[in-house]
């Protein structure tokens, strides 16, 4: 399935009422937290891909533990999601894009 968590939430809440055993798929852009969230934790079936580790893995890699770092010192309110850290990637990479890039 590819779209934003609450149709797709509530997709498989329609599909669930009539197959109980239908698995489901879709991609990190679903926003996994709020999925969850709208599927009032009945996930089971729902599988999400991701593109990121999960953010308890910051001792295993360095993105990881600067970006829950990053966020903890100037955000600290915010908890690290999947999106954030994707977030955190891309900007870092156009970042450095343009740092390559020179001045003109």
């Amino acid at each position: 399935m590819i779209g934003t968590y609450t149709p797709l939430a509530k997709f498989v809440g329609l599909v669930k009422q009539k197959k109980p055993n239908m698995l489901f798929d879709t991609v990190s852009f679903v926003g996994p937290e709020a999925f969850a969230k709208e599927l009032k934790d009945d996930t089971s079936g729902v599988y999400v891909t991701q593109v990121v580790p999960p953010t308890y893995y910051s001792a295993l890699f360095d993105g990881v533990r600067n970006y829950t770092a990053s966020l903890a010192k100037y955000e600290p309110m915010i908890e690290p999601t999947f999106g954030g850290l994707e977030g955190y990637i891309n900007t870092k990479v156009l970042a450095e894009g343009i740092r390559l890039s020179g001045k003109t």
